[in-house]
């Protein structure tokens, strides 16, 4: 088993799902009695998870907006949003009913690139969602063991080519919505540029401020049954002509709405009905559509001291006062009014699975009550939000409990795939530990990262590293938690936390950096996907720059270059086949900028020089192809490709970019070259925005510095420094540690001098009978070794017996060889 399989076997494995032989026969329902048949069986799983809504959805009202609506349709779809949404479909993913998979319909969209186009702009102008895409198969998937419906998740199957239908709408939809600040910025789900984390970290200062002003404050987790499969169509779409959404983007949502069918088939039956409300859970637009129906929620206008934010359709209400009985009653007040609006939207908030909070220093109060529809609401000292479990005084002690457990069930699973000479390899269990633990781990870690301020709480997650490290590497018990991780060349967890929340910090608060950067721009700044102007790309696939038929006024050749640390770009443009450049310009980037950036800058200023001499007929040729491919991604947060996307915005011409081999003996792209290094030497910078890349690199940086600093003040590990003196070392080094490796390298192994610490042997060697018998004494003085350690010494070509230069390059192999010829002989007496 190797790193390309490890997905399919060990993790699935380890993340333990359901049971896929589930066979569901028969339910209990309401009032308790079961159900007899498969057919009603599969009726009531549809009824339950698929109810009838009443929908006032009278056709004079779409038609009255769409007649009155003061906002211009919206532009027709473009080749570049088709091919997106082609390329983005997974083609593992299950097809819906007419099982046509997302790789049938690539290859079709290759061979017809003009189809879907031409297709997808019809059912946009006549407002048309075809019927035989809006056909969901449903799928039950176990959440846990149980005989009633809420054991089961549905998960609706739509036809692939309705999904890159929808994907496209989505976006559209998305773009309109966001660009003009219509939805709230409480809303931290299924939106560009939003994340969980966000969330979490708006809901941790908030608790944090209430500390501050030492107040009373409750925390309520509101929970919405069925959520998603409860929205009502008309709610939604009265929703979407307040926001003076585009006539036709309009019409097309309506009839999406319109003749929705789902089949449930359950053994040899198959039930169907009409879906009368709900998004369809893997839809899409689905959740874009939940947002809409949230947000009036999220507008409210609520009491001061009230804070109500949500992710998706996770809800959380944050209210505080100094006073405890106004709190509360402040608490119950917004409580009834989130019901009242959920009653006239047709949602249902659970009272039951509604979890509240009290959070304050204050140690002595009266302890009120919180009501919401009638019910008391349980009150709780922690609660799981978004995956994170925030304890009323954020100690953070129950989520590294949750963490830690979570760990320790996916290691235990693992232990049982590898012993000390057998299973699975180092190089699998570090991409598990990666992949799948670590990230497990410091998920939302810049939320609780004031753990390592805590001893004792940063060496709970340290110890959990451990081990893994020392299963990885499959190493004796007792080496120390510094060694391991040096020799599983895995980063402490300490400062993997520090440097993400330090990541973090920069990317949501660059006013607290020193310095300024070039930051991915606001996706409400983004230019509309149907204005960027379409343009071909030859050579990225098959190096072949003159394959396209147009003929070309122009050639320009553009090029980056970085020379002693100083950065410069330019581009030379030439008419037709003369050999002498019709326009040079150079530009000098800031020292920190990157290549990429003086690559693509240069296709800018290109671009520039094209639109203000009115230029016609234009190939630009690049030898970039990472600028040439970031400046085909449509929906790029890249600052300069948006300035370009909008510099270019209806041009009418011919224009298409080429790649071209650099250093080829192209006499343009040479010349660009030639120019662009001599930028580097230009007195006035043209472009001072350094990458983000050197925050990340900064940061990585000083953590391998730490890193190196808590190494060199280790009190453990002594003979494992003289392997690797410094962090660098083992960075650069590609060995890959086992039983026998690990145990001369860390000296903890059959060695008498480590016996002896267990009374189960002398110190002494059992070779030479002269020394302490210590991993170095076997490779450096034993006498019994002379022979093999100075062929290995010859073959090495090694001087002196540094065993730091052991483990590097060409030496590691031999080494190899050596200290098993030494294990051999230490396992036979």
């Amino acid at each position: 088993m190797n790193k390309e399989d490890v997905w399919k076997k060990v993790y699935r494995y380890c993340k333990n799902p359901s049971s896929t032989n589930h066979t569901l026969k028969t339910v209990q329902k309401d009032d308790s009695t079961w159900t007899i048949s498969t057919s009603e069986t599969a009726l009531f799983l549809l009824q339950k998870f698929f109810p009838d809504k009443y929908n006032d959805n009278h056709s004079s009202i779409h038609r009255q907006y769409q007649q009155l609506c003061s906002t211009n349709n919206d532009f027709p779809i473009t080749r570049k949003e088709v091919d997106f949404a082609v390329n983005i479909e997974k083609d593992n993913k299950s097809p819906g009913s007419d099982a046509i998979s997302a790789a049938i319909i690539k290859q079709i969209h290759h061979m017809y690139p003009s189809l879907l186009l031409v297709l997808f702009n019809k059912c946009l102008s006549f407002g048309v969602f075809p019927n035989c895409w809006k056909k969901a198969v449903v799928k039950l998937i176990p959440k846990n063991d149980g005989n009633t419906y809420k054991t089961y998740r549905p998960i609706s199957l739509l036809s692939v080519m309705g999904k890159i239908l929808e994907g496209v709408i989505a976006r559209r939809l998305q773009h309109f919505l966001v660009t003009n600040h219509f939805l709230s910025s409480r809303q931290f789900g299924f939106l560009p540029q939003k994340s969980a984390e966000l969330a979490l970290n708006s809901i941790v200062s908030k608790i944090n401020d209430l500390y501050d002003c030492n107040n009373f404050g409750f925390v309520v987790s509101l929970d919405i049954s069925g959520a998603f499969d409860a929205a009502r169509y008309d709610i939604i779409l009265g929703s979407l002509r307040r926001f003076s959404v585009p006539p036709n983007i309009y019409a097309i949502i309506v009839d999406y709405f319109c003749d929705r069918l789902v089949e449930l088939p359950l053994m040899d039956h198959t039930s169907s009905k009409i879906a009368t409300g709900g998004t369809p859970q893997g839809g899409k637009i689905s959740p874009l559509l939940w947002n809409v129906l949230l947000d009036d929620l999220l507008k409210l206008s609520l009491p001061t001291g009230c804070f109500l934010q949500a992710y998706a359709d996770d809800c959380l209400l944050i209210c505080e006062h100094r006073d405890i009985e106004i709190c509360a009653t402040l608490t119950n007040n917004v409580l009834a009014m989130i019901s009242d609006w959920g009653t006239y939207n047709d949602l249902v908030f659970n009272p039951v699975k509604t979890k509240c909070m009290l959070v304050t220093k204050r140690r002595k109060f009266n302890l009120p009550q919180i009501i919401m529809n009638g019910h008391l609401l349980s009150l709780v000292s922690s609660m799981k939000i978004l995956g994170l479990v925030i304890d009323s005084k954020l100690t953070w002690n129950g989520h590294i409990d949750f963490v830690e457990s979570k760990a320790l069930k996916i290691y235990n699973f693992i232990k049982r795939k590898f012993g000390s000479r057998w299973g699975l390899s180092y190089d699998v269990l570090r991409t598990v530990y990666l992949q799948a633990i670590e990230p497990m781990i410091l998920y939302a870690c810049p939320v609780w990262r004031s753990v390592l301020c805590n001893v004792t709480k940063r060496n709970r997650l340290l110890s959990l590293q451990r081990r893994f490290a020392i299963g990885m590497i499959r190493a004796y018990r007792t080496v120390s938690l510094e060694a391991s991780l040096v020799i599983a060349n895995i980063v402490p967890i300490d400062l993997k936390i520090q440097y993400w929340s330090e990541v973090f910090d920069a990317k949501n608060y660059p006013s607290l950096m020193f310095g300024s950067y070039q930051l991915p721009l606001n996706y409400a700044d983004t230019i509309h996907p149907a204005l960027i102007t379409s343009f071909d790309v030859h050579g990225i696939d098959d190096g072949n720059m003159e394959f396209c038929c147009a003929s070309h006024n122009y050639y320009i050749f553009t090029d980056g270059s970085k020379i002693d640390g100083l950065v410069g770009a330019s581009f030379v443009a030439f008419y037709r086949n003369d050999c002498r450049p019709v326009a040079v310009q150079s530009f000098r980037l800031a020292d920190q900028c990157t290549v990429f950036q003086a690559e693509i800058l240069a296709i800018k200023k290109a671009f520039e020089w094209i639109v203000a001499n009115n230029i016609v007929d234009v190939q630009i040729i690049s030898d970039s192809k990472s600028a040439i491919q970031s400046i085909c991604k449509i929906y790029s947060y890249n600052r300069i490709v948006q300035e370009i996307f909008r510099t270019i915005a209806g041009y009418c011409n011919h224009l298409c970019l080429a790649w071209t081999r650099s250093h080829s003996g192209n006499y343009g792209n040479d010349l660009a070259d030639f120019y662009a290094k001599k930028a580097t030497l230009l007195p006035i910078i043209d472009y001072d925005q350094p990458s983000f890349t050197n925050v990340y690199r900064n940061f990585q940086s000083n953590m391998y510095g730490n890193w190196q600093q808590s190494w060199d003040v280790a009190m453990n590990g002594r003979i494992t420094k003289m392997f690797f003196p410094t962090i660098q070392s083992r960075l650069k080094s590609k060995l890959q540690p086992n039983f026998v490796v690990t145990q001369f390298v860390s000296n903890h192994g059959k060695f008498g001098e480590y016996l002896s610490r267990f009374g189960q042997n002398n110190s002494s060697c059992s070779f030479c009978l002269s020394s302490m018998q210590s991993s170095l004494h076997l490779l450096l003085e034993c006498p019994a070794f002379n022979l093999e350690r100075s062929r290995f010494m010859i073959n090495a070509k090694f001087n002196n017996v540094d065993v730091s230069a052991w483990l590097q390059d060409e030496a590691l192999p031999l080494f190899l060889v050596y200290i098993n010829f030494i294990y051999s002989s230490l396992i036979m007496q």
